[in-house]
């Protein structure tokens, strides 16, 4: 108690022990000394009359994590260690021995080790095995990823008709993300109660098109702007008539025309407003309709995935943290002598941070507290809390649990005290947020959330500063000036922070709060130029660190050493420094070589196979021969030696800890090395994991973009970077927040759980688009609304972090508008506070003004350079030739179909390999398009628009019959090759019953339609005119085909089948299970992208032959290798000095076919692949607008045209 003496509301929280108590705890007002003097002020108790005496075990504290427990617990025994030693008399000295060593057994932890000692107790009662083992979240993410695939697909292949209708309606991909959404997040309902919410809302919806029926009344309208009562007189009829029925869809036109045309304007915009809001809920009536079917097969599914979990979870002996909650809560409820027993245990109960509890936790602490769940009763309860700091709803917490707990002890006698003293932070800082969050939080007592003012015990005259960074948008370059501004943001913030250094500030004093580590980088690069040293403390970046990704390649490389591109990030990594330019040439050498090969009709190699052949040759470079040397032992020792062994083998050969410990922040770099080798012991003692197990597992956690924290870093001289929500609780004397002008992002979630409201699905509007409904819409609002709320509170948490300087910075847009409607926190900054306030040290600043010296100097451009110097060096930093992707001289054949439909559409697909959107691809492309699905497009049949699912019935999505059915064919051309082309039914129906569970998940039911088509086409004489005399099946080919004065452009491609005719020449055809081509009077129009496909086949398999008959003409004896992978020993030798005289296209729906014309397509294909080849940048692929509505990447392209 040294440090300063208890305030009066200090003292009573701590002597109150007759009443239930809930404490409301300001930020820096001391609570955790409070809860520390409460517990030691129960455990002296004993000392006048010994019968009062409480022992530790008989107090109950609850603290949020297990840090904080663990800090509890050390400091009451310090104090009980102190009070020991200070005592004069032997009798007191003796009881607080006792109780210091009784102090072992006090129950101070989280909730859920609370929760876990209980039922570890009571085994038999809560019918667990007390052995059980609690996953920890990412485990528990694990598991439901793998489960809820697992048990989805047996549904499927079960046929349960819900899992098959809402697979219908989303596609089982999207089912199975909303469904692990709904899991990770949580839901209760009872059976039937989902399709009770959709009838309240149906209802809504028609009581309240019939009070619309009454609103338009000649005094409405008179209060009406001209334009407004024009529309409504004109159609008050039409609108009544509307209004009566709701089920047709030319009434709920007229009322969406009707809403769009009314503005709100006039006196009675209110009114207006009013009006258009009840149309809009109106409109949705038919969507409402939808969800309400949907309703029951939700219900279903759900109760059966989680019936089906919990059951898994139970054989494995394992349990979630709410799995933890809801079984204590039943032991509690159920079984009244161990809840008796509890009672009798805890005589005292603390809870901290009450404020971030939810529901299931309030009940368990009521009934412990002597009442039932929904009852407080007993004296027994002090619970602490600050409901302005409540920022954990993303996990569950309820700010409106405290504020019950606290009303409820209150209106029962109880107290309500409130620690209002700040001791941490000065007061101009204070005096901010007393200025500051009463406009934001209010101060309405009856609400859950108010504002209460704190009063400052430390005094400065450091006033907060307030850097704003200005800027414009440029429309040709929307996203140009908030990058500029970012850059001038953090430069500004990098220079102050380097300067209150100079000042006599330690590094080590100054910590950076971020909102999401998001803009991490812009902050880290700031600090870099200006050798600011710091440490991220909260990462969620360990995966994208770069010494992690090098140990993640190394792993991958010692289990597939024949992984080019992952070998070519391994010997750029630290360890190797092979440079760019040696990697280029050694790419090179190795596609020229594969060509070869590829010629010669021999296996290519692999880049590491190349280095070893080489490792002779290439003596002199001794970086590449050390490298190559350092590791070749690698695949040898992952497949023999277990996981921790390998790891020293790597710290044996690369001696990461000395090279890493030479680079910048080489301190951080060392400690995630050491979490990184704690990761992988770990993995092998719980989970008996090898070095193959453990790099999938990374490989895994680093696609998913784990948010695993990067090390932290305990450094004296580094300022720490962490988020908001990792620094509650701790305290800096400098402390930064840049970035204000952050907003929240839109909730993209296609179904959301709210306690009160329900369900809310999305369901396919009449267009045939997945669309929200409107419970979803109604939900998301209340969840936006409660989130904004947050975001205040969670500002408030980050500015009362500071001791002594709070420095805020964010970037401005230049609008028209005189005040943004923009929420967050710059904006609230902005209209909190008075123009003139003088609480803040405000800098406003242009991106093209000067800040100070220093930053001109750190960002000055470099020195000009000749255009000769120039070139040469771009021509050293030219891109690899495999390493990050394909250069823009190889093609396969159906890529140049997309080039044709829409360059900048190739651009994102095959260039950058942008992942497309499932929703805006529509199923069936426009009639003069003729392929199944442009190739690689993934479309579920639940995004067919709803009137041609309808009429196409449950189908599979097209790329994935077009896969199945090419499958079949390949399979069964290769089984009959080998048969002396028997024909067999049974053959091909067991293959294709093998694709359908392979392909298709065993949806039989969906498969129906590839069935009927192989079935038609296998008995067709189209089919039948070549079987007989295939050759190939799947021809794969790599190929320099084309060349013009600058490229050599290589082509790949799959061909599916080639006969050999009577005649011996060769027929090319490829199979098409979309539509047939359109018929009109000058024959069948084929897009301009299969003719190219099907003259870039022909081409290659004519290449292929010349150099074979080249080969045999040298050598006077035909080759003995094939010239693919050889499908058959029935090709001929005449077969290989022959033409390819026909290509065509067999469409399998109407078993026709198309015929290559004659036409010499290679000067327009070389014309093609030219443009492609001189096109660097997203702009230069231009863009065809006519086709936008069914392009795959829409959502992203800016159609700068």
């Amino acid at each position: 108690m040294a440090e300063f003496s208890l305030t009066p509301s200090q003292d009573r929280a701590i002597h109150c022990i007759d009443t239930n108590v809930a404490v409301s705890a300001g930020a820096g007002s001391g609570k955790t000394r409070v809860l520390v003097q409460r517990f030691l002020y129960i455990l002296g108790l004993g000392l006048r009359p010994p019968a009062d005496t409480v022992l530790p075990r008989e107090i109950l504290a609850v603290t949020f994590t297990r840090k904080a427990a663990a800090e509890m617990r050390d400091r009451i025994r310090d104090e009980i260690e102190i009070i020991c030693k200070d005592c004069q008399e032997e009798t007191q000295r003796i009881y607080w021995k006792r109780q210091l060593k009784d102090l072992t057994h006090a129950q101070i932890g989280t909730i859920h080790g609370l929760c876990s000692s209980l039922l570890r107790a009571n085994p038999v009662e809560s019918d667990l095995d007390p052995a059980f083992t609690v996953l920890e979240e990412r485990d528990h993410n694990d598991f439901l990823v793998t489960e809820v695939r697992n048990h989805l697909r047996r549904l499927l292949h079960e046929q349960n008709q819900a899992a098959a209708l809402l697979c219908d309606e989303y596609g089982s991909r999207s089912l199975q993300e909303q469904t692990l959404s709904l899991l990770q997040k949580g839901f209760f309902f009872a059976r039937g109660g989902l399709t009770a919410k959709y009838d309240e809302e149906l209802a809504k919806i028609v009581q309240e098109a019939g009070r619309l029926r009454h609103v338009v009344t000649p005094e409405f309208l008179t209060a009406c702007t001209p334009g407004n009562r024009k529309i409504l007189e004109n159609n008050v009829d039409n609108l009544q008539h509307a209004l009566e029925n709701l089920t047709k869809q030319e009434n709920l036109d007229f009322l969406q025309s009707l809403c769009q045309g009314l503005s709100k304007r006039g006196t009675n915009k209110e009114e207006i407003a009013a009006l258009k809001t009840a149309l809009e809920r109106i409109i949705a009536y038919p969507l409402c309709v939808r969800s309400r079917s949907l309703a029951p097969s939700w219900e279903e599914y759900l109760l059966e995935m989680r019936g089906y979990l919990d059951k898994k979870l139970r054989e494995a002996g394992l349990l979630s943290f709410d799995d933890l909650e809801e079984k204590a809560l039943e032991l509690l409820e159920h079984h009244p002598d161990v809840l008796a027993k509890c009672r009798r245990q805890f005589r005292y109960i603390m809870v901290d941070e009450f404020q971030d509890t939810n529901e299931r936790q309030r009940q368990l602490v009521y009934l412990l507290c002597g009442g039932n769940k929904d009852e407080l009763k007993d004296r027994r309860l002090f619970v602490v809390g600050d409901a302005k700091q409540s920022i954990y709803r993303f996990r569950g917490a309820d700010v409106g649990v405290f504020a019950r707990v606290r009303n409820e002890i209150v209106k029962n006698g109880g107290e309500l005290i409130r620690l209002n003293d700040n001791f941490r932070t000065v007061e101009p800082v204070l005096q901010l947020c007393n200025d500051l969050f009463p406009g934001l939080m209010g101060i309405d007592e009856e609400k859950d959330v108010y504002y209460e003012a704190l009063k400052a015990v430390r005094h400065s005259d450091c006033i907060p500063e307030l850097f704003v960074q200005h800027y414009k948008e440029d429309n040709s370059a929307p996203k140009a000036g908030l990058a500029e501004a970012r850059q001038s943001e953090t430069a500004w913030l990098a220079n102050r922070l380097a300067e209150l250094h100079r000042d006599g500030i330690a590094y080590a004093d100054m910590a950076v709060l971020l909102q999401n580590m998001t803009h991490i980088a812009a902050v880290t690069e700031a600090l870099q130029k200006r050798a600011v040293p710091y440490a991220v403390t909260d990462g969620r970046g360990f995966f994208e660190r770069t010494e992690i990704r090098d140990l993640l390649n190394l792993f991958r490389f010692a289990v597939n050493p024949h992984d080019d591109l992952n070998l070519s990030a391994v010997l750029r990594s630290v360890y190797m420094g092979i440079s760019d330019t040696l990697l280029t040439r050694l790419h090179i050498a190795l596609a020229e070589l594969n060509i070869d090969k590829a010629a010669k009709n021999v296996a290519a190699v692999s880049l590491w196979d190349f280095l070893l052949q080489e490792q002779g040759r290439n003596g002199e470079d001794t970086t590449l021969a050390r490298a190559v040397a350092l590791l070749r032992p690698l695949p040898a020792s992952a497949a023999v030696m277990n996981l921790p062994g390998f790891c020293r083998e790597i710290r044996g050969l690369l001696h990461p800890e000395a090279i890493l410990a030479l680079q910048d922040n080489g301190e951080e770099q060392l400690a995630n090395l050491r979490k990184f080798y704690r990761m992988a012991h770990d993995f092998a003692a719980q989970k008996q994991g090898t070095v193959q197990d453990f790099a999938a597992r990374l490989q895994q956690l680093a696609e998913a973009k784990d948010r695993e924290a990067a090390a932290t870093v305990v450094s004296e001289g580094a300022i720490q970077l962490m988020t908001v929500h990792k620094s509650k609780g701790l305290e800096f004397p400098v402390v930064a927040v840049p970035f204000l002008d952050i907003s929240s992002r839109a909730d993209k979630s296609r179904a959301v759980w709210h306690p009160a409201l329900g369900l809310g699905i999305s369901v396919r509007n009449p267009e045939g688009s997945v669309t929200a409904g409107p419970l979803l819409n109604k939900i998301k609002d209340a969840n936006a609304e409660n989130n904004l709320e947050e975001k205040k509170r969670l500002l408030y948490v980050a500015m009362t972090r500071a001791k002594d300087r709070l420095i805020l910075t964010g970037s401005l847009k230049e609008i028209k508008k005189e005040k943004s409607d923009a929420k967050n926190w710059l904006n609230w900054l902005n209209l909190g506070l008075p123009k003139d306030y003088t609480g803040l040290n405000r800098t406003d600043n242009k991106v093209s003004a000067t800040v100070s010296v220093e930053q001109q100097a750190a960002s000055a451009p470099p020195e000009r350079i000749s255009d000769g110097e120039l070139s040469g060096l771009l021509e050293k930093a030219a891109a690899l030739d495999s390493f990050g992707g394909k250069t823009m001289t190889e093609f396969s054949a159906t890529s140049l179909r997309e080039y044709d439909l829409c360059p900048r559409r190739y651009y994102y697909g095959v260039i950058e390999n942008i992942p497309p959107s499932e929703e805006q691809v529509p199923d069936a492309l426009p009639e003069r398009i003729t392929d199944e699905r442009l190739a690689g497009e993934k479309q579920t049949p639940a995004e067919l628009p709803s009137t041609n699912r309808q009429q196409a019935g449950k189908v599979l999505p097209a790329d994935v019959l077009g896969t199945l059915v090419h499958k079949v064919l390949e399979k069964y051309a290769r089984w009959r090759m080998q048969n002396q082309y028997a024909d067999d039914g049974q053959v091909w129906h067991d293959l294709y019953e093998n694709a359908v569970r392979e392909i298709a998940g065993g949806r039989f039911d969906l498969a129906a339609e590839a069935e009927a088509m192989l079935e038609a086409y296998l008995h067709s004489g189209l089919y039948q005119s070549f079987a007989r005399q295939q050759r190939f099946a799947e021809y794969r080919f790599r190929l320099p085909l084309l060349q013009d004065d600058r490229y050599t452009y290589t082509v790949t491609g799959i061909i599916d089948a080639v006969a050999e005719r009577e005649n011996g020449n060769l027929e090319i055809i490829d199979y098409k299970s979309g539509k047939p081509p359109q018929k009109t009077a000058e024959g069948e129009i084929v897009s301009r992208g299969y003719a190219w496909q099907l003259a870039l086949y022909k081409m290659a398999l004519e290449h292929t032959l010349r150099i074979r008959e080249k080969a045999d003409s040298v050598t006077g004896e035909e080759s003995s290798s094939e010239i693919i992978h050889k499908p058959s020993s029935n090709v001929t030798k005449a077969s290989l000095h022959l033409n390819v005289t026909k290509a065509s296209l067999h469409y399998l729906r109407d078993r026709s076919e198309w015929t290559l014309p004659g036409k010499d397509y290679r000067q327009e294909i070389l014309k093609v692949c030219r443009d492609i080849a001189e096109k660097k940048t997203e702009k230069d692929f231009a863009i065809k607008t006519e086709n936008c509505f069914l392009c795959p990447f829409a959502y992203m392209c800016k159609k700068d045209v």
